[in-house]
C-alpha cells in the first residue's frame, strides 16, 4: 500500500467542485447550421396535445391488441390505460 500527501483528498474535493460549477454555468452556443431558418422568426407554431382532449367515444379507444408493437418489448413492459392521470 502506498501513502498520498494528507491534503491530496481534500485538493481533489476542491478540483471536482470547481469543475461542476464551472459546467453548471456554461452556457451552450449555436454554430450557423444549427440556427433556426430565417423564416421561423416570424411563424406561429401550435403545438397539439393528444392527450389533453376529451374523450368523445371510449368505443373507438385503441386497444392493447392494436397497440402491441412489433419488436419484442422487455420483461415488465406494458401498455399504459387511456384514463389513465
Amino acid at each position: 500500500m502506498f501513502r498520498t500527501h494528507p491534503a491530496i483528498p481534500r485538493l481533489l474535493l476542491g478540483a471536482i467542485v470547481a469543475a461542476a460549477s464551472l459546467t453548471a454555468t456554461a452556457q451552450p452556443t449555436l454554430k450557423g447550421s444549427q440556427l433556426p431558418p430565417a423564416w421561423a422568426k416570424d411563424v406561429v407554431w401550435y403545438q397539439i396535445f393528444v392527450e389533453r382532449f376529451s374523450n368523445g367515444n371510449p368505443k373507438n379507444d385503441p386497444t392493447p391488441a392494436t397497440m402491441a408493437p412489433s419488436f419484442l418489448a422487455p420483461p415488465g413492459w406494458r401498455i399504459t390505460p387511456w384514463v389513465h392521470n
